[in-house]
């Protein structure tokens, strides 16, 4: 599968900024994964301890096979505030009070 991650240094639109309850089932926690509004994907937040600072990084996998899509290389302090949610068009949202917001989208099946 070929994947991209846009990443974007401005200031984001408010379509960036959606809001969302909290609990929201497109929004993914380190406790609970989100599937994707299309069903295909399953969104995964791991939390990471490096020299006993806690991060965040999320996950995408394949629903029907289990594959791993896309890891990011990212990771996320969890002491600042962190989201990860789909929006309607399959894209994850990173919003972080730290780094900014961006998002990853899947651009296309490659044959193997």
């Amino acid at each position: 599968m070929a994947l991209i991650l846009l990443a974007s240094a401005m200031i984001c639109s408010a379509a960036c900024h959606q809001t969302v309850e909290p609990g929201s089932k497109y929004v993914a926690t380190v406790n609970r994964g989100s599937m994707s509004p299309d069903g295909t994907m399953l969104l995964r937040v791991d939390r990471i301890l490096i020299n006993n600072v806690r991060w965040m990084r999320f996950a995408i996998f394949d629903r029907s096979t289990g594959a791993l899509l896309y890891q990011s290389p990212d990771k996320f302090q969890e002491r600042f505030r962190n989201e990860f949610l789909w929006d309607a068009e399959n894209r994850v949202w990173v919003n972080s009070s730290d780094v900014g917001s961006y998002y990853w989208q899947k651009t296309g099946d490659r044959k193997s």
